[in-house]
């Protein structure tokens, strides 16, 4: 890892941080992405965002089908793991 590569893990974790004490239902199209890339989906959040037209108000109803039927270039068992984080994010939500 260059030092290039650890300001951006750093700008990512900070970003993180930020959107994860916000509401679900208050997230944008860019604290999607930064949390897409966050959790290591960063090659393809671009594609998620403008397929499901995510923001955080799908987030908080979307279905694990929905996720498998989308058209997303990740397999069927990335989309089961995508799919995992988003309830744990569900979850988190809940709580805060």
């Amino acid at each position: 890892m260059n030092a290039s590569d650890s300001l951006c893990a750093l700008e990512i974790a900070e970003h993180r941080r930020r959107i994860l004490n916000k509401p679900l239902s208050h997230w944008n199209h860019i604290d999607l992405g930064y949390w897409l890339t966050s959790i290591g989906f960063g090659f393809c959040a671009n594609e998620i965002c403008q397929k499901l037209n995510y923001t955080g108000s799908v987030l908080l109803t979307i279905t694990e089908e929905e996720i498998m039927n989308a058209g997303l270039p990740i397999s069927e068992d990335l989309a089961s793991v995508l799919y995992m984080e988003i309830l744990l994010l569900q979850i988190y939500d809940c709580e805060g």
